[in-house]
């Protein structure tokens, strides 16, 4: 999981934390005949015509949480806090800076279905690390 800090030219900082995963559960059909989607009431979840499985559900902190499950098999989960988060563990504070979530709901839900996330890495890119890595141990 990855925190960003975001400021949507509002002046009114939030925190996001960003998980994504691959293939952790089946993506055919509609949504999940269990009772939680990503952990969410299954009455949170909708299929688009797309062929995602998306969620929506407030958080008790004041912001939302986002769970999306693409057709490639890659699970994105966004929360988006209604202020700033800060520290780890037993000593993470928050600090509210709005009444609610930053940006809009097709915002984020245009963040989510982005063919930009994934996991996997071009070979080229890969290559270019390991050489990278094998240069700095000389």
């Amino acid at each position: 999981m990855a925190r960003v800090d975001v400021d949507l030219g509002d002046h009114l900082p939030s925190s996001v934390d960003i998980s994504m995963v691959r293939g952790t559960v089946p993506t055919g059909g509609n949504c999940p005949s269990t009772e939680n989607f990503g952990g969410l009431p299954r009455e949170r979840c909708s299929r688009t015509p797309e062929g995602y499985r998306i969620a929506v559900v407030p958080m008790q902190s004041g912001g939302e949480r986002y769970v999306l499950q693409r057709p490639d098999g890659i699970t994105l989960e966004l929360l988006l806090y209604n202020g700033i988060m800060s520290g780890e563990g037993a000593g993470m504070t928050f600090t509210a800076s709005r009444p609610g979530a930053p940006g809009t709901a097709d915002l984020w839900q245009h963040v989510v279905r982005s063919p930009l996330w994934d996991t996997r890495v071009a070979v080229r890119i890969a290559q270019d690390g390991a050489e990278r890595a094998s240069a700095a141990q000389r």
